[in-house]
This record gives structure tokens, sequence and C-alpha cells, in this order.
């Protein structure tokens, strides 16, 4: 996940990544007979220490069906965390 100037920022790119990533698959028939595409981002934590390490922020599934489902043009990135079939979101993006 690129790192931004906020936390909001960052979630915001990953929501719209999120779209594009599935909509390439969708577009170039990529998934198959796999049932899913799972779609995580990772980026630097630091904890209160001051120790960093990589983790998951962001993870956002979707399934063959959801993405038949998917207007492209017309979708919102603010939508996914609704339509995808899975969605979760590291704590720091709630503060």
């Amino acid at each position: 996940m690129d790192d931004n100037w906020t936390s909001n920022m960052m979630r915001k790119g990953g929501l719209m990544d999120s779209l594009a990533i599935a909509e390439l698959v969708t577009e170039h028939t990529i998934l198959g007979d796999l049932g899913e595409i799972d779609i995580t981002f990772q980026t630097d934590l630091t904890d209160a220490y001051g120790n960093s390490e990589i983790g998951t922020v962001l993870e956002v599934v979707f399934t063959a069906e959801t993405l038949a489902k998917i207007n492209y043009d017309n979708v919102l990135h603010e939508n996914v965390p609704a339509i995808a079939d899975y969605y979760w979101e590291h704590p720091s993006f709630n503060k």
C-alpha cells in the first residue's frame, strides 16, 4: 500500500486500487476456476515503542459472482466494504 499523508488517504487508495485490480481480473478473465480473488494490502506498522514490521492493513475478497455484478464505470470506491464478500481493515483506519 502506498504511504500517503493520512490513514484516510491510504484507505481511500486501497479501496480504489481494489476496484482497479478487480476490474483487470474481470476484463482479462484471470480468475478462471479459482472462484474468488483475495486482495491484501500491507505496509509498515509502527508500535508505541517505535518498532516497525510489515503488516496487513486492508483485505478485500470478491467472488466471481460478485465480480460479475460490478459496473466498473459507476461503482464508487466508498462502496467496496459493502459489496465485497469479505472486507477487513486495520483498526488504525478508524482513528
